[in-house]
């Protein structure tokens, strides 16, 4: 159940830094995903990842500007840069694509991000949890339903030719909840200005998706008590937003660490990423679609960990500079194991699995066979064992598309940005990352606080676009902090670099650099006395060297320019190095704990040696075992088994919503019930008692007549409740009285009328389980009783006028019949 909103009493009443909101949808509604089934369905309702409908927290937030906006424009007197609009700004965040060269103030201090930031609005978790038990899955088919649609020709009036559509729509009476946070400069602006305008602008919000200036959307925004809305009103008829002059004091006692380079042992603490929605760190776009990577750069979590330890008195940024703390790049687990780049050095049989015995070479000592081979680009594998190949997956990508809608057209147009999509990593993977460090920070942590790497469990928002639909990420600590250790096998005369993560470089002239000569140098400046070089092949079909390079462009958020695009050696490229001089373990041991190149906080410049994946052949190595579940033995995902079914009880919030889909369903069964029935004469004759002869002239001929099962058809639809049976078998009774009327029934049949309405109201239910076996589940209290009181009659009118109608239509003679039964 949905906890209220927390608003403190007036005058102090204000909303939390976070807190939730209730979308009612009072009618059906219909926010699309862009696509559709060809065919089928014109256009689709748009789903979570649970194949539930839900609502884009893009379409929430715009729906509220729009109203803010109103309410805004009202409290300003129509002024247009008034003290209220200009707060909408600072809730909402800028329209950098509707902002006018000659808005100066606004090209000059650039794009005020937005201080609200909204999840997606989803069905609330009785319905969510009621609706995945294994029995209900007609009621989860029944959340939506598929409406058909005509366009009108403005000329002649009448529906065009060609233009029939059909639309799947979300049925109405759902109820869908969001969660809200505000992050907001406290110092400069008021609570209850703020607060005052969203709840006001939550009351205006009447309808939301498409067609919904046509009856569909209808909606209710529930934000705070409703009792407090006139302290709101009263508020705001006295009020304007302050824009306070004090400031807080952010003084504290840190003590900045220095940036003293103590050699020493590395420790790290595993973090776990659980995506609540889609992830996206935009790589490239192209046209209007911008993809994504497939991992999270340690970059991106740098300021969730330096908000969490400056939490504890802790100033991280001397440490992440000197590359004593770093961030290591989020990657897929893999076989229970952060994932690492798949070394590209390696080829398969191109017509072979991902990492197939005996079809995967290391070109680093295997050539290419006759069978055509095809390198690995992308994609992550587990941690590597002599003789057993690593595990392999992809990351799971998504595709979403969205819109920018002109505030006066009231549609996407090219000039605000149009239709777009999006690509994300999907939501439900899960990634993992290192937080790794030096004894000396772990001793200043252990200062601050003990346990401080628990503080590391909490919910963020990352990648672009976080402020709605995208980057909301549980954050799990895995391990409490630990050695970071890996046995390294030694040659004396090689040395095999793999790159686990990107490598930012210089050359002697500072510029940034992917050669390779130059990744010898920054080796060599960690080994000392050594001297590294590209070693030659040993045979024409074999290489020694793949590199390949990825160019990273990134975006200054609060003035919306690009920053300088860095060039890098890319992760998984591969490298083997002839070696002069003398290398031990623990050397490479200390290169590989904290990495090479430039802004290794970030996690750049994460590198693996002599790793035994590129220093075996691999013709003969085995495939890795199925690994164990985290959290020991894998819990089926069957709600209900061996359990009677939950019913929900009265007081639920959603009962009302799940009586209208126990509804549905059972029309739904009750209508191909009576399709069933309908289809066999012999059915027919069981329910009615009714027949077709022969007449005299061989044409097929109803007994009883057409005229007499219109007149009973007649009577059925009168009936709308138990107490009007009497209509039928009053009927009954005057037709038994009447002779040249009841001699046109065959025996029996006025008897089977007559039993459909019995004092039981089960006769009609028996005649629909004989032909549709057990009727539907139920998933309500009382559930099975009172839909049969309730749709008694719906079910004797829908079985009886699909008798009747399948009857009349055998009786018309077909085209190029000859006579009844030829």
């Amino acid at each position: 159940m949905t906890k209220p909103i927390e608003i403190e009493a007036s005058p102090q009443w204000g909303l939390k830094n976070e807190f939730q909101i209730e979308l009612v949808m009072e009618s059906d509604w219909h926010v699309g995903s862009g696509t559709g089934r060809p065919g089928n369905v014109d256009r689709l309702v748009i789903r979570d990842q649970d194949k539930f409908p839900f609502v884009p927290a893009k379409t929430v937030t715009g729906i509220w500007r729009d109203a803010c906006e109103l309410v805004a424009l009202g409290l300003d007197d129509g002024n247009s840069n008034g003290s209220w609009l200009q707060l909408v700004k600072t809730v909402f965040g800028s329209q950098p694509s509707l902002v006018r060269e000659s808005d100066r103030d606004e090209l000059e201090s650039g794009p005020t991000p937005a201080g609200l930031k909204i999840t997606p609005a989803r069905l609330s978790e009785s319905l969510r949890t009621t609706l995945c038990q294994n029995h209900l899955s007609s009621f989860r088919q029944a959340l939506t339903f598929v409406k058909p649609g005509i366009a009108i020709d403005p000329d002649s009036g009448s529906a065009k030719k060609d233009f029939l559509r059909f639309e799947e729509m979300a049925r109405g009476g759902m109820r869908l909840t969001a969660t809200c946070s505000l992050d907001l400069p406290v110092e400069r602006i008021d609570r209850h200005a703020v607060s005052a305008l969203l709840l006001a602008g939550a009351r205006l919000v009447k309808h939301l998706g498409g067609k919904r200036r046509r009856g569909a959307g209808r909606c209710t925004l529930n934000v705070g008590n409703p009792k407090q809305f006139l302290d709101v009103v009263n508020w705001l008829e006295t009020n304007n937003p302050n824009q306070n002059s004090h400031s807080t004091d952010e003084s504290n006692a840190e003590q900045p660490l220095g940036n003293s380079k103590r050699p020493g042992q590395w420790f790290k603490v595993e973090l776990k990423l659980e995506l609540k929605t889609p992830l996206a760190i935009v790589t490239r776009t192209l046209g209007n679609v911008a993809e994504t990577l497939d991992f999270v750069p340690g970059t991106y979590l740098l300021p969730f960990v330096t908000k969490l330890l400056k939490k504890i008195g802790f100033d991280p940024h001397p440490a992440f500079a000197g590359g004593e703390l770093m961030v290591l790049p989020a990657t897929p687990v893999v076989h229970n194991q952060r994932g690492l780049p798949v070394p590209f050095a390696l080829s398969k049989d191109k017509l072979a699995d991902d990492f197939e015995p005996e079809k995967v070479i290391n070109r680093f000592k295997e050539s290419a066979s006759e069978q055509q081979m095809k390198p690995y680009r992308e994609g992550f594998i587990s941690d590597t064992t002599e003789k057993i190949l690593p595990s392999f997956e992809k990351t799971h990508r998504s595709l979403l598309t969205h819109n920018v809608v002109e505030d006066q057209r009231q549609r996407p147009t090219e000039e605000v940005g149009g239709v777009y999509s999006r690509e994300a990593i999907a939501a439900g993977t899960i990634l993992r990352t290192e937080l790794r460090f030096t004894q000396n920070i772990l001793d200043e942590l252990n200062k601050k606080e003990n346990d401080w790497w628990k503080r590391l469990e909490e919910t963020c928002r990352l990648g672009v676009s976080s402020k709605d639909d995208y980057g909301e990420v549980q954050v799990c600590v895995v391990s409490e902090p630990r050695f970071v250790t890996r046995t390294i096998p030694i040659s004396e005369d090689t040395l095999t670099v793999w790159l686990v993560s990107d490598v930012l470089l210089r050359d002697a002239a500072l510029r940034p650099t992917t050669d390779v000569c130059d990744l010898a140098q920054a080796l060599e400046r960690n080994l000392t006395g050594v001297t590294l070089k590209v070693q030659k092949p040993p045979m024409d079909q074999l290489i020694t060297s793949l590199i390949r390079t990825r160019r990273i462009e990134s975006w200054q958020t609060k003035w919306g320019l690009p920053r300088p695009s860095l060039v890098a050696l890319a992760a998984g490229s591969c490298v083997q190095f002839a070696v002069t001089g003398t290398i031990t373990a623990d050397q490479l041991a200390q290169i590989e704990a904290s990495g090479i190149g430039e802004r290794r906080g970030e996690g750049y410049g994460q590198v693996r040696f002599n790793d035994p994946l590129l220093t075996s052949r691999l013709n003969d190595w085995k495939p890795v075992p199925d690994p164990k579940p985290e959290g020991g033995e894998e819990k089926k995902n069957d709600p209900g088994n061996g359990e009677p079914p939950k019913l929900v009880p009265k007081d639920d919030p959603d009962f009302a919503f799940f009586k209208q889909l126990e509804t549905v369903v059972w029309q739904e069964a009750i209508e191909r019930a009576a399709l069933h029935l309908a289809n066999e004469e012999s059915n027919r004759k069981k329910v009615l008692g009714i027949k077709i002869k022969c007449s005299t002239d061989g044409k097929p001929e109803s007994e009883p007549s057409l005229s007499q099962l219109g007149s009973l058809r007649a009577v059925i639809r009168k009936v709308q409740h138990h107490s009007e049976k009497t209509l039928i078998r009053d009927w009954v009774e005057h037709l038994r009285k009447t002779p040249n009327r009841k001699d046109k029934w065959p025996d029996g049949a006025l008897k089977k009328v007559e039993g459909l309405i019995d004092d039981a109201h089960e006769a009609i239910w028996k005649v629909i389980e004989s032909s549709a076996g057990k009727l539907p589940p139920v998933c309500t209290v009382d559930g099975e009783t009172r839909l049969k009181e309730f749709l008694w009659p719906y079910a004797l009118q829908t079985v009886v006028e699909a008798v009747l109608r399948a009857h009349k239509r055998d009786c018309e003679p077909r085209k190029g019949d000859t006579g009844y039964g030829a």
